[in-house]
């Protein structure tokens, strides 16, 4: 199972993924978004006891993306609520480096949900940026008999800063989770994104583009490979190459076989016959699920053998699907 991670994915006349992103000054924290519950039965987690500095961190990487660490976000029913929810609203102001543009692409939650036999979980995003104008997506999540995996992807149309005025993009963000249960239920539902959620992060992924030509690479070492202005290390495996591009994934300086795919901007390897490319390695078609334990969610739901087959994240085993 996963965290509930929201990724935003910011684009950029030279396409650059590997700045660093850098808050312009504090987030912001709003109390706008409408209240969900109107009724006793219902129990709505304080917008500030979730929307507030030190329970929101954000922690910027090295390859054009940000992660927001929630120490606590969750919406769980009890024997006296039948309903809970739980929202954050954030304006997150981050520098546009002089020279360039950016423009948010894309953004994808992933998250745990248990949810009661006849109840219903709910995580929904909703974004702005530049113009104002909202975008929103929803997912729902009904019963099964273990926690399951929250994923919410969405893609979003391109808006750009403007080159040479806009020092600053500011990202809109409201965060909205529900968990409800029938009043004769016997287990209780709940979504979370908190620590408990495993990660407990929400990824933030950047696009920057430069506004006046490739900018210049640096001589790089032996085992170094230049990227976006930056020397990197030469991966072990392809999935090192992950987020960058074509050239950098087929390098020729490191010993690996690797594709490139532009839709997802993975590096996957190139794998003999009755194998599989999952996470930048090679795996072996399975014949029984159990073959897959210690592996991830998406090597046991791969999609290139013909099991049926679940995953637990408690025990990392991967099991035939009922």
């Amino acid at each position: 199972m996963k965290p509930m991670i929201l990724s935003l994915l910011l684009a950029g006349s030279s396409t650059l993924w590997g700045m660093t992103p850098q808050l312009s000054s504090s987030m912001k924290f709003v109390n706008d978004m409408p209240e969900v519950c109107t009724e006793g039965t219902c129990k709505q987690v304080a917008w500030d006891a979730i929307c507030n500095p030190d329970n929101v961190i954000f922690d910027a990487n090295d390859d054009g993306s940000f992660d927001l660490v929630f120490i606590d976000f969750k919406a769980e029913t009890d024997a006296h609520h039948v309903k809970a929810s739980a929202q954050c609203h954030l304006e997150i102001p981050l520098t546009v480096p002089e020279g360039y543009r950016v423009a948010l692409q894309s953004v994808a939650i992933a998250g745990i949900t248990e949810v009661s036999q006849k109840g219903l979980s709910e995580a929904s995003i909703t974004h702005s940026f530049r113009t104002g104008r909202e975008s929103v997506k929803t997912e729902r999540f009904r019963f099964q008999n273990d926690i399951q995996d929250v994923i919410v992807n969405h893609q979003i149309d391109q808006e750009w800063t403007q080159c040479g005025r806009d020092r600053e993009a500011i990202i809109g963000t409201k965060i909205g989770i529900v968990a409800q249960r029938q009043a004769h239920d016997m287990k209780n539902t709940f979504i979370a994104i908190d620590e408990g959620a495993g990660q407990r992060k929400a990824v933030y992924r950047l696009k920057y583009e430069h506004c006046g030509g490739q900018p210049q690479e640096p001589q790089c070492g032996k085992h170094e490979i230049a990227f976006n202005g930056k020397c990197r290390p030469l991966a072990s495996h392809c999935s090192g190459y992950d987020f960058t591009d074509a050239n950098t994934c087929n390098n020729g300086k490191d010993t690996l076989q690797c594709d490139y795919v532009p839709a997802t901007r993975r590096c996957v390897a190139q794998c003999p016959q009755g194998h599989f490319s999952m996470d930048g390695q090679c795996y072996r078609k399975a014949q029984h699920c159990a073959e897959y334990n210690h592996t991830s969610h998406d090597v046991c739901n791969n999609g290139h053998d013909t099991l049926q087959c679940d995953w637990n994240s408690h025990e990392r085993i991967c099991f035939k699907a009922r």
